[in-house]
């Protein structure tokens, strides 16, 4: 009886080290590799007062990957678009029920909706990408759930056009060689990827018309009128018109209020080096970070914030 209780005991001892093991780290969700979420994650894991809390960066598809990550307790802390935080917020676009069981640590950046088509195509707006083959953007990604809201803004089912799901680098190789016809990509801007293709000639961006802009701001409040300025990418020679999402850090309630409170300091102590390595502007100021955030505040943020004389809504 001994020799089959022995490895048993054996097995159930190591699961409950490997279950402690998890728990210490601070997994936080980002989206593919090469892009701004995982930069700043990599970043961030990269910070010396930080070294202490075991920090994990996990690639992800995206934005409702890391919302649902996130309800599941897999993530401790993930980068999630403002307009997925309002889906999940209250219950709609995917997610069957209301999830509360987190708060919001700082806005990091603004993402523009953008629109890479070829260079040499026939696509001069939303409208003209029927029957054409388009990447929405990986399954469980910001860029998906944009991309179908920008669509059916012009009337455009997926039935209307042929849909593939790609992340940025795939769609960029795939619109180079000719396979798709165009692609999304919500991000900010400028793109390394998208300005590769760019300054090959290879690509060029379409706008959004004003009346559809205005339209989605007005149905949606996470979006905002966004314009990516002439010479954004080499070839551009007049602004792109578009709309624009806030990229937020969230922290599941779970997760230790010193552990919050330490990243949040982290952040802002080390803006500079992390706006170094991104090719968009991070939002440096705290009062611009906390600013057109409409959930409640982790209580870890809060209490850094509060140190430095901004005060947060924690429920």
């Amino acid at each position: 009886m001994k020799k089959f209780l022995i490895p048993l005991l054996c097995t159930a001892i190591l699961l409950l080290c490997g279950g402690c093991d998890l728990s210490d780290k601070v997994r936080i969700g980002t989206a593919a590799e090469g892009g701004n979420y995982y930069i700043f994650g990599s970043e961030l894991n990269a910070i010396d007062s930080l070294e202490s809390y075991n920090i994990n960066i996990k690639r992800t598809a995206g934005s409702a990957a890391n919302m649902r990550l996130l309800s599941e307790n897999y993530l401790q802390m993930a980068v999630v678009q403002t307009d997925i935080i309002d889906d999940a917020w209250n219950g709609r676009n995917g997610f069957k029920e209301e999830y509360h069981d987190f708060g919001a640590v700082a806005g990091l950046f603004t993402e523009s909706c953008q629109i890479a088509v070829r260079s040499d195509s026939d696509i001069k707006s939303v409208s003209d990408l029927k029957g054409k083959t388009v990447s929405i953007g990986e399954e469980e990604s910001g860029t998906a759930h944009n991309a179908r809201q920008i669509l059916t803004s012009y009337g455009i089912a997926e039935d209307m056009i042929k849909t593939v799901n790609l992340d940025y680098k795939d769609a960029a190789s795939q619109l180079e060689n000719g396979t798709i016809d165009a692609f999304f990509c919500t991000i900010g801007a400028p793109n390394p990827t998208v300005k590769s293709l760019c300054d090959k000639g290879i690509a060029r961006l379409v706008s959004l018309d004003s009346d559809r802009i205005n339209d989605l701001v007005s149905s949606y409040g996470y979006y905002s009128a966004c314009t990516i300025p002439a010479g954004t990418y080499n070839g551009q020679t007049e602004d792109v018109k578009t709309i624009g999402v806030t990229a937020v850090l969230l922290a599941g309630n779970s997760c230790p209020k010193d552990t919050v409170k330490a990243i949040t300091k982290a952040i802002f102590d080390n803006s500079q080096t992390i706006q170094n390595a991104l090719p968009v502007n991070i939002l440096t100021d705290r009062k611009s970070a906390v600013n057109g955030i409409n959930i409640p505040f982790h209580p870890g943020a809060a209490e850094y914030y509060g140190e430095n004389g901004i005060n947060v809504e924690t429920e």
